[in-house]
């Protein structure tokens, strides 16, 4: 039995019969802690050849609705801005075809290109970040494009920015939660700044009901980008810079359901599951992530 090298183990597709792409960015250029993202795309994908194609949440397979999966994108790595750049670029093109795009990271810095290339298409994008550290140093280590940079790049395109399960955040941008922030876009962005809404982990940990926390700073589009991190580490252990006081997949599930039915989520992205450590758990864990995420989104008609 041959089993190709793609997302859920499907045959190849071409583009252009697609409603879902997955696109794998494999760049860990800026990462801090734990060096190894750059393989969490490709182990993503060889754990989503297990999966099974029903899915019991949602009770049908999303298979069914024609995932392609596209080469694997190395980013240049001499220049941070460059690499988000390429990311833009490939996002483009996936947009023009009017498919969906799923993009496995990779570091988180990989979501302001994807963002970027959204946000020329959805003018009224608004982000939603599910991730245990804030991202939102104006630069850090000598660059404006580091991994811990990502929330505050896309605000400055003037995006309203959610971030939710933030348990470690540095002291200096503590000033920035103080409401209402509404940073000035540089160059340029629309909506004259951005507002930012910040969601502590213990805060949902207290409320069932995350959706009600979040709505009023959310557009009818959004962009969801989800840091493995903000699960436990009991849960993820393998991911970049893994925080104690996570959260857990079931409540997050009915949070992502609930989301889907609410608001039209036009893309997403699943970063920095740590490749190099070879842990299978956390690998297939996220793969049906993504699985599920691509049913939740792409109801079948």
């Amino acid at each position: 039995m041959e089993i190709p090298y793609t997302f859920a183990g499907l045959p190849p597709l071409p583009l252009e019969k697609a409603r879902v792409a997955i696109l794998p960015v494999a760049y860990d250029g800026t990462t801090s802690y734990q060096a190894g993202t750059r393989f969490g795309p490709q182990e993503i994908i060889l754990a989503s050849r297990f999966l099974e194609m029903y899915d019991e949440s949602l009770g049908f397979e999303p298979s069914d609705l024609g995932i392609a999966t596209l080469p694997e994108l190395w980013p240049d790595l001499s220049r941070p801005e460059a690499a988000v750049n390429e990311v833009e670029k490939y996002v483009t093109k996936i947009l023009k075809k009017r498919v969906f795009p799923v993009i496995l990271g990779g570091e988180h810095s990989i979501t302001a290109g994807a963002v970027k290339a959204f946000y020329k298409i959805y003018p009224k994008l608004s982000v939603l970040t599910l991730d245990a550290h804030a991202d939102l140093r104006e630069t850090y280590q000598g660059t404006r494009y580091n991994h811990a940079c990502v929330s505050r790049r896309i605000m400055e395109m003037g995006i309203p920015t959610t971030i939710m399960g933030v348990r470690c955040i540095p002291s200096e941008d503590l000033p920035l939660l103080s409401p209402p922030l509404s940073l000035p876009p540089r160059g340029g962005g629309v909506g004259g700044g951005a507002k930012l809404k910040v969601i502590w982990a213990e805060k949902l940990k207290e409320k069932k009901d995350w959706l009600s926390l979040i709505s009023a700073n959310l557009t009818e589009y959004v962009y969801l980008s989800i840091d493995l991190d903000f699960f436990d580490p009991a849960e993820v252990p393998a991911v970049g810079t893994p925080e104690p006081g996570g959260l857990g997949w079931s409540e997050t599930n009915r949070f992502l359901r609930r989301l889907a039915q609410k608001h039209r989520v036009v893309g997403f992205d699943v970063v920095e599951l740590n490749g190099g450590l070879h842990h299978t758990p956390s690998s297939y864990f996220a793969s049906r992530l993504v699985y599920r995420l691509i049913g939740l989104c792409n109801k079948k008609s």
